[in-house]
């Protein structure tokens, strides 16, 4: 069994004290003009390099939960059958539908009849739920080509927004 990794996230204000020392020990080289500049450019590199961290953390977990997913469904194949079948004689004739062991439960669960529909375009109406779909994109370009505001629409300001990539 493989062992578990304990993980104990640092405080806010341990984590602030790291961030400010990874930072402030970066090397960003002589591009900057003065501190205010050195520090925004520390801010970028560090900030970069744990996005680059944190989406090989992601790719990384990815693939181990689908290397994972498929062991599952291997051992489903092999095992799921007999299991269902042993657990069909162990609860034969009992009025419990589920086993307990030390390593998972197994058991039985009577899900309710429902309604399953083959073909959508042979329900009756009343039950179809329209719902419209604004096209965006066209809804601007006619804004755009004729300067009409539509009915139901209204222009905002434009604004300059802080962004950091």
């Amino acid at each position: 069994m493989p062992e578990t990794i304990d993980f104990e996230a640092p405080s806010i204000p341990e984590l602030i004290e790291q961030m400010k020392a990874e930072a402030e020990s970066l090397d960003v080289g002589d591009f900057a003009k003065d501190q205010e500049e050195r520090n925004l450019h520390r801010y970028l590199r560090r900030r970069s390099q744990i996005e680059a961290e944190r989406d090989r953390v992601k790719e990384l977990t990815k693939a181990m939960i689908a290397s994972m997913d498929s062991q599952i469904a291997a051992l489903d194949y092999l095992f799921m059958k007999p299991a269902e079948d042993t657990a069909r004689r162990l609860l034969d004739g009992k009025k419990v539908k589920s086993i307990k062991t030390p390593f998972g439960t197994v058991g039985f669960r009577t899900n309710p009849a429902r309604l399953e529909i083959i073909d959508e375009t042979k329900v009756p109406w009343e039950f179809v739920k329209m719902s419209p779909s604004i096209e965006k994109a066209k809804l601007n370009e006619h804004f755009k080509n004729t300067g009409e505001l539509p009915d139901g629409c209204k222009l905002t300001d434009a604004e300059e927004k802080f962004f950091v990539k």
